[in-house]
């Protein structure tokens, strides 16, 4: 029998350490994402999921990690965010270190992050919502919009790849990889509002909801 694959969920929360021992690192560290969207001050969960990139010699998303939790810290933890950077530096370009370094003592802020930031989901950048105003999807260099939505979540852009996905399940609304990709985007999010926002849209369409699809709108309404 196959040995039980638990959930990021279940194992990382009540994870003390700073460097995780997962079996799926990029589930990890969606999952990391999701909650330093929701929830930007938990410091330990920054830390993990810059270690992680770090062990995965991910330089670019390491960047954005390191930016948010800059953010997260304002002008305060001065000695975390160097250590934190120390450790880094040998992945981080000569620019991205510089960069770092020059806002070590007092911080970040979201709107002074760069725009084109991969990796940040604190960043102004990534940080806006957008409305569901359209079926029509946008033109991509993928082909698959679940692969395009992961490529996006990799690099910590939650909100373009929570609207391909929107957007993919509009477009096609049978239950499959994209339904449960989004599932669990808004069940990790706790996104009540884009939640009730789809359905109502399904709904006008005349589409029937799955299962899992409502007993998301449970889980979600239990949390309120």
């Amino acid at each position: 029998m196959d040995e039980l694959k638990l959930d990021p969920a279940f194992t990382i929360p009540g994870e003390k350490s700073l460097r995780l021992s997962v079996e799926d690192r990029s589930e990890a560290k969606r999952f990391l994402s999701y909650q330093l969207a929701r929830t930007p001050d938990n410091l330990r969960q920054h830390a993990q999921r810059i270690f992680l990139l770090i062990a995965n010699g991910e330089n670019e998303p390491l960047f954005g990690a390191l930016v948010d939790l800059f953010i997260a810290l304002g002008d305060k933890g001065q000695d975390l965010r160097k250590r934190l950077l120390d450790l880094a530096r040998p992945l981080l370009s000569t620019e991205n270190h510089e960069f770092l370094s020059r806002h070590q003592r007092a911080g970040l802020e979201a709107r002074h992050a760069r725009i084109d930031l991969k990796g940040s989901v604190l960043s102004a950048g990534f940080c806006e919502s957008t409305p569901l105003v359209s079926h029509e999807p946008v033109p991509s260099g993928f082909e698959d919009p679940l692969q395009e939505a992961l490529s996006l979540l990799e690099f910590g852009q939650l909100d373009e790849a929570r609207r391909v996905l929107e957007l993919a399940c509009l477009s096609n609304p049978a239950p499959g990889p994209v339904e449960e990709e989004l599932i669990g985007l808004y069940r990790h999010t706790r996104d009540r509002t884009r939640y009730d926002e789809l359905t109502q849209a399904l709904l006008r369409d005349g589409v029937t909801l799955s299962e899992g699809w409502l007993a998301l709108g449970d889980d979600l309404a239990k949390t309120e």
